[in-house]
């Protein structure tokens, strides 16, 4: 009996005009997850649609494989998988990805089927496969639709010091072959890396913006600005470039808690640089941090004045805990004091936080994760799935 990888694909309409997508409305795209694997196609999956999948449109029979594999970047992507393996209690399913470490801190995780399991291992070790080979391939359903996809070009974040944050190792070089990257499909290509490190960043000199955009997470500290301010002039097609920066909470003092290692003003000329040569930027704000000062607003506040014009930027703000049934984020590695419940003076002070980031047309997002879970139980329930 074989063993089988399972990559599962979305397609989309863009219905509306927003910013910080790669397609104008109207457009179909296909959405390519990739979950567990750096290298895609070359660990030869079956791809699966996920709607069809949840509709249960197209039965799949995987009673003739032994064990099998499943991308899940998304918790939509597990939830499938538990369903399979209570339909085939006879074929072990092994799921990989970012989805893994919210279910695993789900009160229900030690009821899931036995012959569910996680992984933290990547594909390519599990199939004793090159993390770059430059037979790096997609070939989903309908070529002619353009994807939206993830090209891997760094492990982890180069800072890797956020007290916060789930990605708190260092960047490991997986010396991504540049070539592969530029005749990849058309469409939108996110550059896999949770912080682009300075020693990177000469790749947006040389990528092909003819057919794609890209977007990356980028951090606002002196090394990376320093990098910038002699690379910006010459990418090419700047306005096809978007950065995504997390600035949690703009105080020096908080940033000096959570590790961030950099300032408010090196932040905000990281900004202005980005914003004034043509680059779309996103910037996110955390909440709900229960160790906040009255000082703290105030900084705030005087962080916003340094920056362009709101209309030139894109910004939202999440919780940085889930409340969702008690259910921490899935940050989990991280502690004190940033996932405490708020005081009432607390809860006062991050009112007035969230009154500043308003002001400066801040957007409230909801949690993603916390919807996530909700779209989970749902199912579940809809599915009748017993984890008892």
């Amino acid at each position: 009996m074989e063993d089988l990888f399972v990559q599962f694909y979305q397609t989309y309409e863009k219905r509306l005009t927003s910013p910080g997508t790669f397609f104008e409305k109207g457009a179909k795209f296909h959405l390519l997850i990739n979950g567990f694997s750096y290298i895609w196609n070359y660990a030869n999956p079956i791809w699966i649609e996920l709607d069809r999948a949840f509709q249960e449109i197209e039965p799949f029979d995987f009673s003739g494989y032994r064990k099998v594999y499943a991308s899940a970047a998304f918790f939509e992507h597990a939830f499938i998988v538990v369903e399979w393996a209570l339909k085939f209690p006879q074929v072990d399913f092994v799921v990989g990805g970012p989805a893994i470490r919210g279910l695993a801190i789900m009160k229900w995780a030690h009821k899931i089927p036995k012959n569910f399991h996680m992984t933290k291992q990547l594909a390519e070790s599990i199939f004793e496969l090159p993390l770059n080979p430059k037979r790096f391939k997609m070939v989903p359903p309908d070529s002619t639709i353009p994807k939206l996809y993830n090209f891997h070009i760094e492990n982890g974040c180069y800072w890797g010091g956020c007290k916060f944050c789930c990605d708190n190792y260092s960047t490991q070089d997986v010396g991504f072959d540049l070539e592969t990257l530029l005749n990849l499909p058309a469409g939108g290509v996110w550059l896999g890396t949770s912080a682009i490190s300075p020693k990177n960043c000469n790749i947006f000199t040389q990528l092909n913006y003819s057919d794609k955009r890209y977007h990356c997470f980028i951090r606002g500290d002196s090394l990376t600005l320093e990098v910038f301010s002699q690379i910006l002039s010459d990418i090419k097609e700047p306005t096809k470039l978007r950065f995504l920066m997390g600035v949690e909470y703009p105080s020096d003092r908080m940033l000096k808690i959570m590790n961030k290692g950099t300032d408010t003003k090196t932040m905000a000329k990281m900004i202005t640089m980005l914003v004034g040569a043509g680059c779309k930027v996103t910037l996110s704000f955390l909440t709900s941090w229960g160790c906040l000062e009255k000082d703290d607003i105030s900084k705030a506040a005087q962080f916003f004045r340094m920056l362009p014009d709101p209309s030139t930027y894109d910004a939202g703000y999440v919780k940085v805990q889930n409340l969702f049934n008690n259910i921490p984020s899935v940050m989990i590695e991280s502690h004190y004091p940033f996932y405490n419940h708020l005081t009432d003076e607390q809860k006062q002070l991050d009112e007035e936080y969230k009154q500043v980031l308003n002001d400066f047309q801040v957007k409230c997002y909801e949690s993603s994760k916390a919807k996530r879970l909700e779209q989970f139980l749902k199912f579940s329930e809809d599915k009748s799935i017993n984890f008892e």
